[in-house]
């Protein structure tokens, strides 16, 4: 077995990635410690915490984790018996584990990111990187190390572990584990004021970012994306979040803090919140998902006219006698996209557009007509045109009272031409507000999604809904399971195992 599978599957996979902070504004001195102090994203992974809510013990006994076991160590003791011990594999699983990203942004697949661990058994761990064949291990100073392959590499000292991977091969890895055991207190990340800030919130899980190490690498290597972004918009914006398996749910929620440049640039990006009651035209008794969207025409015209961007896109325009403008002027920036599906039929999609100027559009309506592009099928209704009009499931548009619906013409747009479209029950009050009360918005209905799937074999009964929501500051995502008692994390356990006694595979 290769050790980038007996490492994730013998630890991180324990871990399930769960983290947590402290109370306070102190930061725990374990491995954090060695995290450089440009690192552009960290977050504390506790896996005791994790195993605690997955009920670890119980999970032992599971059929899933039981031959899970066997496949895994394949023979080997060592793995088996860190699958049934995790404290045995030498990583001190009281202490956080640290997961640290160095962001490449011009060429992201050389971005480096490390799993960086406190060890209680330097021997324990480095028998379990061994127990499988005969690594070339190496030394280097005060640290041990072997590269898997071209993409991951394993680094240790008598304090911590460190394993780096990156998506290519083009990654200095060894540089990557070598600036880890190189930090001292003195240049650690632990000193940075906003991730003291994000870290004195306590949650199951809780990542920093910052965009600093984006600015400095796209200084003169942003292209034609310069126009746009530039590295001073780039520097000094943070993100903090935070991940919570709740009873009965899994909560994530983010804040936003922007630098005053990149604020004022796409502050007109967005709308304050979407102000089209779309609620009408996503139906609840057959819904999968709803997502709204509150785009600001106007505001994104004016920041390409800034750029001297504008110009370009008219002069493609030109000859069909339409303008940037023109566009936003016409179309509101409101949206909805919804899919639902009735038993025994495939998900049928909708999109609805706010329109501001009829006239505007019936101009692009027309432009559409003239060109080929596409013909009237009816009263407000048009196709597509040509061999694009060919395809069974090709859409059809409808425009009516100031909306342009985008959907399935054997079913979708006729119930909406004949009124009876969403009359089997809109969504909740709650769900309207998501729709209405964000910048976007968003809600899916796992039980419906579970009722189509069935026929195929996919469960998705462990899960009842989510929702989400996004604001010029935060945003917001959870995740309701079908049993409120129980803890979400032991929720997906269970889930894990009886879908595995079902099978009789993962």
């Amino acid at each position: 077995m290769k050790f980038q599978k007996i490492i994730f599957l013998a630890v991180i996979s324990l871990s399930l990635l769960a983290t947590s902070c402290k109370d306070g504004s102190s930061i725990s001195e374990d491995a954090i410690i060695n995290i450089p102090a440009n690192s552009s994203s960290v977050s504390a992974i506790n896996v005791k915490r994790l195993m605690d809510k997955a009920d670890f013990e119980s999970m032992q006994k599971m059929s899933f984790y039981q031959d899970f076991i066997k496949d895994a160590s394949n023979g080997n003791p060592s793995v088996s018996a860190v699958l049934k011990d995790p404290y045995a594999s030498g990583l001190n699983l009281d202490a956080n584990m640290y997961m640290v990203q160095d962001v490449d942004i011009t060429t992201p697949e050389n971005s480096f990111m490390g799993v960086v661990a406190s060890l209680s058994d330097k021997a324990a761990f480095k028998k379990l990187l061994t127990s499988d064949g005969n690594p070339d291990i190496k030394s280097e100073g005060a640290y041990e190390y072997f590269s898997a392959d071209r993409r991951t590499i394993v680094a240790w000292n008598d304090d911590i572990a460190v394993m780096g991977t990156s998506q290519g091969s083009g990654a200095n890895l060894k540089a990557g584990v070598e600036s880890v055991f190189n930090t001292t207190k003195e240049t650690s990340i632990v000193n940075n004021e906003d991730l003291k800030k994000c870290f004195s919130k306590k949650a199951d899980i809780t990542s920093w970012f910052c965009s600093n190490k984006m600015a400095e690498a796209s200084k003169g290597k942003l292209g034609m994306a310069g126009f746009i972004i530039t590295p001073a918009m780039l520097t000094e914006n943070y993100a903090h979040s935070y991940f919570n398996f709740e009873k009965g749910a899994i909560i994530s929620e983010s804040n936003y803090d922007l630098n005053e440049k990149l604020t004022a640039e796409f502050s007109h990006v967005f709308k304050d919140k979407v102000k089209t009651d779309f609620s009408k035209f996503v139906p609840a008794d057959d819904l999968i998902f709803g997502f709204t969207g509150a785009l600001d025409m106007k505001g994104i015209n004016m920041i390409l006219n800034n750029k001297s961007m504008a110009g370009m896109a008219d002069m493609t325009m030109k000859e069909y006698g339409l303008t940037t403008a023109d566009i936003a002027k016409t179309i509101d920036g409101d949206f909805l996209v919804t899919s639902h599906a009735t038993e025994g039929e495939n998900p049928k999609m909708l999109v609805a557009v706010k329109i501001n100027d009829m006239d505007g559009f019936q101009k692009i309506i027309d432009l559409g007509k003239d060109y080929d592009m596409i013909e009237s099928a009816g009263d407000g209704l048009y196709k597509m045109a040509g061999l694009m009009g060919l395809a069974d499931d090709a859409p059809m548009f409808y425009v009516t009272d100031g909306m342009l619906f985008v959907g399935d013409g054997n079913a979708t747009i006729p119930a909406l031409q004949a009124g009876d479209y969403g009359k089997n029950g809109t969504v909740a009050k709650d769900i309207k507000n998501i729709f209405s009360k964000n910048i976007m918005g968003g809600y899916v209905d796992f039980n419906n999604i579970g009722n189509y799937l069935d026929g195929m074999g996919i469960d998705f009964n462990a899960m009842k809904d989510g929702t989400m929501e996004l604001n010029r500051d935060n945003g917001t995502m959870k995740l309701n399971m079908t049993d409120q008692k129980k803890n979400a994390l032991k929720s997906i356990v269970d889930w894990t195992n009886k879908n595995y006694e079902k099978k009789g595979a993962m």
